[in-house]
């Protein structure tokens, strides 16, 4: 498998799941107070993909409508997750030997179980706030505008 079939997996997932495409290998939704974003960035130092999935506060730029991952007010990566005896992010790993249909299968259910279903677990004021409240570290991917307004600490 290349990164194109990857990218093409990811992108029906998203889409059939309700999401549009924004750019490529960016898929958003736009809630009621927040646009979520799906991001499918590949690393510099290999061929794995990362599933990063941010959230943009509307009412924080109302004249953005479209962000990128780099403008939302809180970013994470996809949890690691077991999905078929494997780690999610094992199928995102191109120099993994995976059988390609594995594969496939794998990262649809990684985007479809996971990163979607996470993504709309903060795809509020209140979810960002409940996550942060789960696990500080979270607090680290929320931009000071963001904390302000949420009533989060600045630390």
């Amino acid at each position: 498998m290349d990164k194109e079939d990857l990218k093409k997996i990811v992108h029906y997932a998203c889409q059939s799941e309700g999401m549009h495409k924004l750019k490529p290998n960016f898929w958003y939704w736009t809630g009621s107070e927040c646009i979520s974003v799906i991001n499918l960035q590949k690393s510099n130092y290999s061929e794995l993909f990362y599933v990063n999935i941010g959230t943009f506060i509307c009412e924080l730029d109302l004249s953005n409508m479209s962000p990128t991952i780099d403008q939302c007010h809180f970013v994470t990566r996809m949890e690691a997750a077991n999905i078929n005896g494997s780690s999610a992010s094992s199928y995102f790993d191109l120099e993994n030997s995976i059988n390609d249909e594995l594969r496939a299968a794998g990262i649809d259910q990684a985007i479809r179980k996971v990163a979607i279903p996470e993504m709309f677990r903060f795809n509020t004021k209140q979810g960002i706030v409940d996550k942060c409240a789960e696990n500080i570290a979270f607090m680290n991917g929320v931009k000071i505008e963001a904390k302000r307004l949420l009533g989060l600490p600045i630390v």
